[in-house]
């Protein structure tokens, strides 16, 4: 009987943690600011869309995903949050944006051959309500702010955690959405592929929602 009556304690707690989890993401991250588009067509987790110029802020880390996607958003964290030229602090925006560039680096004779170095770029999007004019300077040097103009974008919808191999995985499934519908990608597709994350590490899994977008003709 104390078995039971300890295991309905138990249950209950977690419960109510895992409430209190589900409820932070639904509550305090429901209406953060994010990039207008126009979705031109729909098929399932699949849409292509349209968006109209948006200001992020960027830093590029040579270092492997997770490091760099860690140390990438403490950086951006740390110059929306008042390390910028005015101290001012930023609204949170999403996404967080990642894309990766590879490299081919000659290694040195008598070995004739190539190997790959890969920068992983991090980005945030800014407010709306800043122009490049207008928005504050960051002290930190490596960060960039630069206007975006996306051409045709077509994107893959997911849930959960966006770990190396699922975006693999979910890199595959739009390749393939893009070539059923006779779509041209505009440059290499890994190097185009931007991975959007639009919830803190904090937000219950299944509420996590992510992306993976690439320009198209």
């Amino acid at each position: 009987m104390r078995a039971l009556y300890l295991y309905e304690i138990v249950t209950a707690i977690a419960g109510t943690l895992i409430l209190a989890w589900v409820g932070y993401g639904i509550i305090f991250e429901g209406n953060i600011e994010s990039p207008d588009y126009t979705v031109i067509k729909q098929s399932g987790s699949f849409e292509i869309r349209d968006y109209p110029p948006f200001i992020i802020a960027s830093i590029t880390i040579n270092k492997p995903y997770r490091p760099a996607l860690n140390n990438g958003f403490r950086a951006l964290a740390g110059y929306i949050f008042g390390d910028n030229i005015d101290s001012k602090k930023m609204p949170m925006t999403a996404p967080v944006i990642h894309s990766e560039s590879v490299t081919k680096i000659p290694m040195t004779a008598p070995v004739i051959s190539q190997k790959n170095s890969t920068a992983h770029t991090v980005s945030f999007v800014l407010p709306k309500q800043y122009t490049l004019d207008s928005v504050p300077k960051p002290k930190n040097k490596q960060i960039t702010l630069q206007t975006v103009s996306w051409p045709k974008m077509a994107v893959i919808k997911f849930r959960g955690w966006a770990s190396e191999s699922i975006i693999n995985k979910k890199q595959q499934q739009l390749l393939s959405f893009i070539q059923r519908e006779q779509l041209t990608v505009i440059g290499n597709f890994s190097e185009a592929c931007r991975v959007a994350q639009y919830n803190s590490p904090w937000v219950f899994p299944l509420l996590r929602k992510n992306e993976i977008l690439v320009p198209v003709d």
